[in-house]
């Protein structure tokens, strides 16, 4: 379990009560939280796309772009701060992943 950095967090004033800072100087963000932090990145980056792989758009609109983390993964590594957060368009994403992202849970298919 991390350490949460709780003076850090209390100042942050996350509209997420998951999101927190932890000691080490990393963000971990949930709910609006992170459409905030989408938000920031998509200004950042000026909508174009940052991974810029084969036959890449290069830019990608609000609708149509992703919130990418250069180091995933579901451990610490993968923290919200960011310098480990990029703007990416839809096809760039899904090449990345091999998918394209699911944001809501699989529908059972019947076989």
């Amino acid at each position: 379990m991390p350490k949460i950095d709780r003076e850090a967090t209390a100042k942050a004033e996350f509209l997420d009560r998951r999101s927190y800072w932890n000691v080490n100087g990393h963000v971990y963000l949930r709910g609006k939280d992170v459409g905030i932090a989408r938000l920031r990145i998509y200004g950042r980056d000026k909508g174009h796309c940052q991974l810029r792989l084969e036959d890449c758009e290069g830019f990608a609109d609000w609708d149509n772009g992703e919130l990418e983390h250069e180091v995933g993964g579901l451990g610490l590594q993968r923290c919200w701060c960011d310098h480990n957060l990029r703007w990416s368009c839809g096809n760039c994403n899904a090449r990345k992943h091999g998918r394209f992202p699911r944001w809501s849970k699989r529908e059972k298919v019947a076989l």
